[in-house]
């Protein structure tokens, strides 16, 4: 029932407060999402801002060691997914799991390419 009254709001608002609560969710969803991953040392805080732990870092490269997977970003989205699952201890569903492995790919991408170029 509050789901469709907040459909019914969320309708009735112009398209450009409608754009800007929709990007406040997001965020705020996210910040969630990571702030969850932090409380299981994936990520931590540097400067004031969120980073992805050295130790995960470390655990997800040797990942990428042991992938015998050729394509470079399906063995990157590999590594990062298992390396998230083995710090959840299995107990995440894929429609959670994903979302997280986007999140860990948008702040480690760069770094694993250039790990994966050098090895």
């Amino acid at each position: 029932m509050a789901k469709k009254e907040q459909n019914k709001k969320d309708e009735e608002l112009p398209e450009d407060e409608y754009l800007q609560t929709l990007e406040e969710e997001i965020e705020e969803l996210l910040i969630a999402l990571i702030i969850d991953m932090k409380k299981k040392g994936i990520f931590v805080d540097k400067d004031e801002e969120f980073d992805v732990s050295d130790k995960f870092l470390k655990d997800i490269k040797k990942e990428l060691k042991g992938s015998d997977i050729k394509d470079e970003d399906e063995s990157i989205a590999e590594a990062i997914v298992s390396t998230i699952k083995k710090y959840y201890s299995d107990s995440l569903e894929d429609e959670e799991l994903f979302p997280r492995g986007d999140i860990v790919m948008g702040y480690v991408y760069e770094e694993l390419q250039d790990y994966l170029d050098n090895k």
